[in-house]
């Protein structure tokens, strides 16, 4: 993992692709998040099912049809400052790539979501170690069996992420 605190830094590094791990535990007291890029004609029925499902999709930025840059949110280059991108085609994942600019085109919208990440630094900082963080590795994510609302083609069940906690981090944790 970065030991970096300056979410530009950490950007200018994955940017030149020195960095394609997680994203965990670097810049934690900035807000991380999740991004999807998608086609135009799909961007109103995003932009919907987000504004439908607040708790899981909450919308923090997106962007302007064409321009991979997120200007609201910082000097970012949305096609370079991921460590890496899942590439999506009728379902499948056929590439995961450590930029994208071969992919982007003059079509696409990028939305950021928030994601958990964000609220993992207070938890740190009150001494609960995230196992996820200490391994390197992805927090576990499940599939619930909670509709979200649909809207247009966007529909699904809910995501959820889990830290795994002992009984007095768990208390730590609601406090």
């Amino acid at each position: 993992m970065l030991n970096i605190t300056d979410p530009a830094e950490a950007r200018k590094i994955i940017r030149a692709d020195k960095y394609d791990k997680q994203t965990a535990g670097i810049a934690g007291k900035y807000v991380q998040g999740n991004i999807c890029i998608l086609p135009s004609k799909y961007a109103l029925d995003f932009a919907a099912f987000c504004q439908k499902n607040p708790k899981p999709c909450p919308l923090i930025g997106f962007g302007i049809k064409g321009d991979p840059h997120l200007k609201d949110l910082g000097d970012i280059d949305i096609r370079t400052d991921v460590p890496k991108y899942k590439i999506w085609q009728n379902g499948k994942v056929v590439d995961e790539p450590t930029n994208i600019k071969k992919y982007w085109n003059d079509d696409l919208v990028t939305f950021v979501l928030g994601c958990s990440m964000s609220f993992e630094l207070p938890l740190m900082e009150a001494g609960i170690e995230m196992q996820h963080i200490k391994n390197n590795t992805t927090v576990p994510m499940y599939k619930a069996n909670i509709d979200c609302e649909p809207a247009g083609p966007f529909k699904g069940k809910l995501v959820v992420s889990m830290r795994p906690l002992n009984a007095d981090d768990t208390i730590k944790a609601i406090q």
